[in-house]
């Protein structure tokens, strides 16, 4: 049981490898739950499948921001440092809140909404939430300690269950999404219960005053709510769009939608996790630094988020063989990749930018605002046209436009001009949108990148050339 410690192991290269590898294990998964769920599963209950998976999404919200408050809080300090027993009290508080609020929430929606399907989808929910989030909290410590090995093990861990789990369930051809909810169930359990692992020791400590406790909480949610808005912001702009249809266009439709957006879930929540990797890291540097890194990450996007864009078509020829009946779903694709090129971009670095400059305030505000403009101009589109196609263009030019204000906005604090760069990939996505949807073309994509390179091309050369760099001093030393 000695390898369940609580130490730091590695630097930020260890820590970024381990979290690709943790993401790769999850890719795997994901990738199953995009293309062979819905090839077992009727249109019909792979929908409630994808409601499922919408809503579970949102449990992280009644942690009312306590996770990202003690992440911003203990963020960049050492593990020796952390004064355990007054983290062990603030965990009490804070599990013992979502047992009530979530058991409580269970027994509304049994007693008020009948025994229907939906029901039976929200149900589960809360179960995902009883299991996931106090063991947020935990996770949350040990990332802003530097040590995200755990968090990436436990993803590892549970990622290759589920993966096993999807072939299983695939092979006995369940009728119900239901199954599938409950093996998602085992594979969190086991997540969380790697982490408890790790935690024993110091749940086994003296337990700190509950008063300082409960003010811990009350301070951590003051500053994490504001974090915690601004994500769940970001991701509703995508998730009510995907409510809207179900609301407009009923259960299968919104089964059809959300199968492509399925297809660019995983790609976030990988960037999510290295964004959480680099967080301690950059919090830790002084600002000259801080440049430089910027430069370097941006330069990093800049040459490899367009690749995505190459593989639409290919992804597409061998989703249409593999799964006929959602062939009309892969047309919303074209809409959606420029959602995975700008939140991309947010995420990684305006979102680890603001948080390590404590401007959470900011953050917020761009986030909710956002929201906000896109669900009113999603709900008119979809009013006025009743056209999925064109309330989905509505929320991505939403997304491009909290990108664009929320990057123009960090380059007031770090001079690291990026116009041009803004400008290029703005025409990059609606050229791509163009070509990919409206004329099916794969030349014209491939023009469209070409060029993109070409106008960007000193940004390409130095981030190349750093990786050559890295990979020849990686070899001197084997």
């Amino acid at each position: 049981m000695s390898r369940f410690t609580l130490k730091e192991r590695g630097g930020l290269g260890d820590n970024i490898s381990q979290a690709i590898a943790a993401q790769g294990v999850s890719l795997l998964s994901s990738v199953m739950m995009s293309v062979v769920v819905p090839k077992a599963l009727g249109v019909e209950d792979y929908a409630y499948w994808q409601l499922f998976s919408l809503y579970v999404g949102y449990v992280g919200l009644l942690l009312l921001g306590a996770h990202d408050g003690i992440f911003l809080r203990l963020g960049g300090i050492a593990v020796d440092r952390i004064e355990w027993p007054r983290i062990k009290a603030q965990f009490t508080v804070v599990a013992t809140f979502q047992v009530v609020a979530l058991l409580g929430s269970g027994l509304v929606v049994t007693i008020f909404s009948g025994l229907t399907m939906r029901t039976a989808v929200l149900v589960l929910v809360i179960a995902d939430g009883l299991i996931v989030n106090p063991a947020a909290f935990l996770f949350y410590v040990l990332r802003a300690a530097n040590l995200p090995r755990i968090y990436s093990q436990a993803s590892m861990i549970s990622g290759g269950i589920w993966a096993l789990l999807l072939v299983i369930l695939t092979v006995m051809h369940p009728d119900s999404f239901l199954l599938y909810a409950f093996g998602y169930l085992i594979c969190q359990l086991l997540s969380t219960s790697f982490c408890y692992l790790h935690f024993r020791e110091v749940f086994g400590c003296e337990m700190g005053s509950l008063k300082n406790a409960l003010r811990d909480c009350r301070d951590d949610c003051l500053a994490g709510l504001k974090v915690t808005l601004a994500y769940y912001a970001g991701t509703l702009v995508v998730g009510s769009c995907r409510m809207l249809v179900d609301y407009n266009w009923g259960i299968e439709a919104f089964g059809l939608f959300s199968f492509s957006v399925s297809l660019v879930n995983f790609l976030l929540a990988f960037m999510a996790q290295v964004s959480m990797v680099i967080f301690p890291v950059i919090r830790r540097m002084g600002s000259e630094s801080q440049g430089r890194t910027y430069l370097l990450l941006r330069n990093s996007l800049v040459t490899v988020l367009p690749l995505i864009y190459l593989l639409y078509f290919p992804g597409c020829v061998i989703l249409e063989w593999w799964l006929p009946q959602y062939a009309d779903s892969l047309r919303y694709l074209a809409i959606m990749l420029p959602v995975v090129f700008f939140d991309c971009k947010m995420q990684l670095l305006v979102n680890t930018y603001l948080k390590s400059m404590r401007r959470e305030n900011a953050l917020m505000w761009v986030n909710v605002a956002s929201l906000a403009g896109a669900v009113v101009l999603m709900v008119i589109v979809a009013s006025l046209t009743s056209s999925i196609t064109l309330t989905a263009v509505t929320m991505v030019a939403a997304i491009i436009a909290r990108s664009l204000f929320a990057e123009a906005y960090l380059g007031r604090y770090i001079a690291v001009g990026s116009s041009r760069i803004l400008v290029s990939e703005v025409v990059l996505a609606l050229s791509f949108v163009i070509a990919a949807y409206v004329f099916s073309s794969p030349a014209l994509v491939v023009v469209a990148v070409t060029i993109f390179y070409l106008l960007n091309l000193s940004s390409v050369r130095s981030f190349t050339s750093k990786v050559a760099e890295y990979v020849g001093k990686r070899a001197q030393l084997n």
